[in-house]
């Protein structure tokens, strides 16, 4: 049995959920000293100072939930479930980077819509089917509800979800936010696309309106949640994958920042970069992507500190579009290269070398993510010169 095995199974087996928590805390202390330093590394990158060596993000896959015997609840399974993950990951391969977080839980991309009153169908294969649209055109906007996440019982649960894990982990866990999406992503949700896209080119301004609208309680999920952890506690993280410093606690997820012209998206998004800027401070992103013609958008959106990105260049990723992306970047927003979809860190796997790794950490502003088994992580990190 593999030691990472071992430390699951103790967990699986606890007869309590104080036990299992000892357990699961007495881990977090014997991989203290290495969470640490994966901190110190990432700030670095986050202040574009070159790190004692590259931050590869390498989740490895192979774990397998067995609840444990004392789950009594919908919360109890929560915390077991991101325990049992948490140790699996942290012994399986323990000279990747890794910072521990846990989620309060999460609807998906209809979290926000929701809460608007919207209703959905959800296909046997995943996902989200809006069953209509609440609005036909930007003129209905005025007809959307004001919403109190407090009041709604999407924002109930993930309140009370992350009182429960903070708590119970004693502030020793980040905890990240919920699948909110972004200002625009949320509108596509509310009303057809077609309508969303030609309203971007026709009235910017009444986008502009709209996409706050959808976004303000995306905004009060991310200060209720730092209501309850602390806003000088260090637990908020923006995103589970990679590690964002304490000071970045602001969050997008936004693909049509791919999909408009930079000088409309940011007349569209700026006023809600602000508003996040605002209440929670720097902003971390995620995209999809690709984001090779995006640059002048990523550099000059309000508060945006860093991005992660699948696709550059079309369906593509390449060693050298990501050097290119990088200098690009001009030292302003931290580049976070995730793995492409079908297994592939980038698509030139050949050129994906310690020299070059090496290269794209100088000056800090890069990290990567990988992802496969224990063994394939240890390959990797072996000829990316980490081990």
């Amino acid at each position: 049995m593999s030691h990472a095995l071992e430390q699951t199974t103790l967990l699986h087996q606890a007869a309590t959920r104080g036990e299992a928590l000892r357990i699961f805390l007495a881990l977090l202390d014997r991989h203290a000293e290495r969470i640490a330093k994966t901190k110190a590394r990432v700030e670095d990158i986050y202040r574009f100072v070159t790190p004692d060596r590259p931050v590869v993000d390498f989740d490895v896959s192979g774990f397998n939930h067995c609840g444990g015997a004392w789950v009594q609840s919908a919360q109890d399974g929560l915390l077991d479930g991101q325990m049992q993950q948490i140790a699996f990951r942290l012994e399986s391969l323990p000279e990747a980077d890794f910072v521990p977080c846990m989620s309060p839980g999460t609807m998906g991309s209809e979290f926000i819509p929701l809460m608007f009153g919207a209703e959905f169908d959800y296909p046997a294969d995943g996902g989200a089917v809006p069953k209509g649209y609440l609005l036909q055109s930007l003129a209905d906007v005025a007809r959307l509800p004001e919403v109190d996440i407090r009041e709604t019982p999407q924002g109930r649960a993930v309140l009370e979800n992350t009182r429960f894990l903070y708590e119970l982990t004693e502030g020793k866990v980040n905890i990240v936010y919920p699948q909110m999406q972004g200002p625009i992503t949320n509108t596509v949700r509310l009303m057809e696309q077609m309508e969303v896209l030609m309203a971007c080119a026709e009235d910017p301004e009444g986008m502009a309106h709209f996409a706050l609208t959808v976004w303000r309680p995306a905004i009060q999920v991310m200060q209720e949640m730092r209501a309850i952890v602390g806003a000088d506690s260090g637990v908020l993280r923006p995103r589970g994958r990679f590690y964002q410093p304490a000071w970045v606690q602001g969050l997008l997820v936004d693909d049509y920042i791919s999909v408009i012209a930079p000088e409309q998206y940011l007349a569209i998004t700026a006023e809600a970069y602000r508003r996040t800027v605002e209440t929670m401070g720097a902003i971390f992103l995620h995209t999809c992507g690709p984001v090779c013609q995006c640059v002048p958008a990523l550099i000059a959106s309000p508060g945006l500190v860093g991005f992660e990105v699948v696709f550059l260049r079309g369906q593509r990723k390449t060693t050298e579009d990501l050097r290119g992306l990088k200098a690009q970047l001009q030292g302003k927003v931290v580049l976070n290269s995730v793995q492409l979809p079908f297994g592939e860190t980038v698509h030139d796997e050949e050129n994906l070398t310690a020299e070059w790794l090496a290269g794209m950490t100088d000056g800090g502003g890069f990290m990567l993510n990988a992802t496969g088994t224990a063994d394939e992580g240890r390959g990797l990190l072996e000829r990316l010169g980490i081990i």
